[in-house]
Parts: C-alpha cells; sequence; structure tokens
C-alpha cells in the first residue's frame, strides 16, 4: 500500500513524474474548472438578483470569514505532504497515522479560534457602530461557516495519495450545492440574509464531503487514526514541525490578505456598489488561477521528492516544462477575456456591471504574473525555507498595501488592480533571486 503514495524510484524519471503531474493536474484542473463554472452561474444569479448594492455587502462579509479563517488555520496540508511523504516512504505507518491525527486536531482547533475570534471582531464593530447592525447580524449568522473549516488535513491526505479526482469531485458538489441553494433562494424571493443561507449550507455540506472523503482514503489503506497525539510532543517526533506550520501559515495569511484585503480598501474608500463591480472584475479575472491552481497541488509533492533526492538537473528541466506550460496557458487566457471578457460579462452579470471590464484587463495582467512564476513559491518550501518566502511576502504585501490606497484615491477600482502588478512584480524578483541562490547553494554542497 505504502507505494501508492508519492514515492519515487531512486533514480529520479523527469518523463514519468510529468506524466504522474499531467494526470493529477488534468484531475485538479477538471474539478477548478467545473466549480469555476458553476460559481460563476452562481455569481450572476446573486448579483443579477440582489443588484450591485447588496451583491457588494454580501462580498463584504463573505470574504470577512475568508480572510479570518485562513489567518487563523495553518495551512497544515504543506506541513502533511512535507513530513508524511518522508514517513511513508520509510514505511512508517504508524507515526504517519499519529502525523494525520496531529493534522485533524489542530484543524479542528483553529476552527473553533476562527468561529469565536470572528464573532469578537463583529460585536466589537457592533459596539463601535462602525457597520449597520443588520448587516452585523447577518455576519454574525454566517460565521458558522468556520466551525466547518476542517481542510487542510483533508486535503493532504487526497493529494497525498494522488487522490486529486477525489479533491476535483468534492469542489464540483460544494459549487453544485451552492448554485442550487442559490436557485432555490431566488424562487423564494429571498433578501440578502436567505442568500447567505444557502451559501452557509452549501459550505457546511461542502466541507463534511470533503472530510468524509479523506478518512474513507485513509480506512481503505488500513490506517488507524490514533487519539493520544498531544500538540507540542510532534515536535519531537518531526523537529522544525512548528516552524514549517506556522511560517508556511502566516505566509498564505499574507498571500491571501494580498489578494482580498483589496475588497475591503475599496469599500472603505469608495462604495459598497464599487465592492460588487470590483468582485465581478475578480471573479473573472480568478479563471486563469483556476487553471494554474491544480499544477500548483500537483507540482509541491513532486518537488519535495525532487530537492529531498538532490535530482538538481531533473530539478530544472522540470521546473523549465512546467513555467512553459503556466505562461502559455495565462496568456492565451489573457487574451480571450481581453477581446471577449465585456460580452461576457453583459451575458452572465448584466450591463450595470460593464465597468468591470476595464478592471478586470488590468487584475488580470498581475494574475498572469503570478501564474506564470507560481513555481517559485513550492520550490521555496520545498527547499526549506518557509521563514525566508515569508518575508518576501511581507515586503511585498507592504508595497502592494502602500500603493494600493494611493492609486484607489487617483485612479478608483483600476487604481487599486493596477497595484496588483505592483505586488507580483515585487514578489516574483525576489522570489526568483532567493529560489536560484538556495538551489545553486545545494549544488555547491554536493
Amino acid at each position: 500500500m505504502y507505494f501508492k503514495f508519492i514515492s519515487l524510484n531512486n533514480k529520479f524519471n523527469v518523463e514519468g513524474n510529468l506524466k504522474r503531474l499531467l494526470s493529477n493536474a488534468i484531475s485538479a484542473f477538471m474539478g477548478n474548472m467545473g466549480s469555476s463554472v458553476l460559481n460563476i452561474l452562481t455569481m450572476a444569479l446573486v448579483a443579477r438578483f440582489l443588484g450591485v448594492s447588496d451583491f457588494g455587502i454580501l462580498v463584504i462579509i463573505t470574504t470577512f470569514l475568508v480572510i479570518i479563517n485562513t489567518v487563523v488555520s495553518f495551512q497544515t496540508w504543506q506541513a502533511l505532504i512535507k513530513y508524511g511523504n518522508n514517513l511513508l516512504n520509510k514505511k512508517r505507518v504508524n507515526d504517519y497515522a499519529r502525523l494525520i491525527t496531529f493534522g485533524f486536531k489542530l484543524d479542528f482547533t483553529t476552527s473553533l479560534l476562527g468561529f469565536f475570534i470572528t464573532n469578537a471582531i463583529l460585536l466589537l464593530l457592533h459596539y463601535f457602530d462602525v457597520f449597520l447592525s443588520d448587516y452585523l447580524r447577518i455576519a454574525h449568522f454566517y460565521s458558522l461557516v468556520a466551525l466547518v473549516n476542517i481542510k487542510g488535513t483533508p486535503i493532504a491526505i487526497l493529494r497525498g495519495w494522488n487522490k486529486f479526482n477525489k479533491v476535483a469531485h468534492q469542489q464540483v458538489i460544494l459549487a453544485l450545492l451552492k448554485l442550487c441553494f442559490v436557485i432555490v433562494a431566488v424562487f423564494l424571493d429571498g433578501n440578502l440574509f436567505i442568500f447567505i443561507v444557502a451559501l452557509l449550507l452549501a459550505e457546511v455540506l461542502g466541507g463534511v464531503l470533503l472530510v468524509f472523503l479523506s478518512i474513507r482514503v485513509i480506512f481503505n489503506e488500513n490506517i488507524k487514526l490514533v487519539s493520544d497525539v498531544p500538540f507540542f510532543s510532534i515536535a519531537n517526533e518531526h523537529p522544525g514541525i512548528w516552524s514549517f506550520l506556522i511560517s508556511s501559515s502566516l505566509n498564505s495569511s499574507l498571500r491571501l490578505g494580498s489578494r482580498e484585503v483589496d475588497v475591503f480598501v475599496v469599500g472603505l474608500l469608495l462604495t459598497a456598489a464599487d465592492v460588487g463591480v470590483y468582485k465581478i472584475a475578480k471573479q473573472f479575472s480568478g479563471i486563469v488561477g483556476k487553471i494554474i491552481d491544480p499544477l500548483y497541488q500537483a507540482v509541491y509533492p513532486e518537488l519535495v521528492d525532487l530537492i529531498n533526492k538532490k535530482c538538481l538537473k531533473s530539478l530544472n528541466k522540470f521546473v523549465i516544462r512546467v513555467t512553459s506550460y503556466s505562461s502559455f496557458a495565462s496568456i492565451l487566457i489573457w487574451l480571450f477575456i481581453y477581446f471577449l471578457g465585456g460580452y461576457l460579462i453583459k451575458m452572465t452579470v448584466g450591463e450595470e456591471f460593464i465597468e468591470a471590464y476595464s478592471i478586470m484587463i488590468w487584475y488580470m495582467t498581475a494574475v498572469v504574473i503570478s501564474s506564470s512564476f507560481f513555481v517559485l513559491q513550492p520550490i521555496m518550501l520545498s527547499l526549506g525555507k518557509p521563514e525566508l518566502s515569508l518575508k518576501i511576502n511581507l515586503t511585498s504585501t507592504l508595497i502592494y498595501i502602500c500603493a494600493m490606497l494611493f492609486l484607489t484615491i487617483i485612479y478608483g477600482t483600476i487604481g487599486t488592480a493596477i497595484a496588483y502588478i505592483f505586488y507580483y512584480l515585487v514578489w516574483t524578483l525576489l522570489m526568483a533571486f532567493f529560489v536560484i541562490k538556495g538551489v545553486n547553494k545545494i549544488e555547491n554542497d554536493l
């Protein structure tokens, strides 16, 4: 059973692993694209029915929960794949079971923490009368979604055991549930609260499904979870795991912040209607990310093995090919959106959101840069340098926020999108410099 996990022959075969990478990426791609199409349909229904302003409020509420959940979670899947990979390659199944149990406990604890932190912040906002009380009550209700934010360990299990098709199934089912519940809300002639209920129900069912799929995988592999895994004793078994978890979590939080803080800046400096239009632009621009994200999911375990085995020539070939594929795909989609984006916006969400087209072109330029060089982040983690990645992300984010505030005041939502280009230019240059430096160090040490 151990060789079903991502284990390689002692001699790394680039072609063979590219085939496996392609197979895994295709599974993830189908899930991402299937869910993206359904999510766009869902968004179109919600936007058309609620209108620009209420849709903007819904975006602010859901984005707030996404940020809180990401900040308090530890993004455990990256650490569990890195450490679990080595355990199963060495046939240390009991230790792997302990590691997975630790992951589930950590996910559950942080989901509770996210729920309480969210409600504490909302109470403060209510106390200082920062937001309308009706909207705050809706946000309190939607905060229940934090309790099913147990995703890191299930994703680590499914990706680690090459069950990318299961992840894809869960993504599509979740998106389909959202669409179905939103259609019900439309038939009920629902208000903002009814649509929030629809989205919450879908998220809860989708979260339960993800946990179920992962548990079934390890059950089929005869791996039994254990109960006696204290949080901090795991560091004795896996030195450096807490440092990796904290650094990768902060790094992911910063990356998410760079993607989502713009919604709050637009809401603060402009209007809820501007938030709604801006979100439409981001949603369509996210198509590129949905295509590239499967490559990230599939490439990370492969890079871990390449660097652990110090197969640097194979690493170079692997990275060049992956970068070529991602660059070609992202540029092709940018051209498609450039020529047909305005028409798509009119057909899906309506004429009142047409301003999103100009924002989308600028925003997608930043996404193309990000997608073309996405491989830098998993390489940095595979090198065991999450702290360095965090510093680079922090530097890039601070520059981004300063540029975004300045450009949003001057140019509005288009300026917000242009600032995103600054972020990825700085991030890419810094990451490339230190990745090359890290790989050269390994080569010199051989």
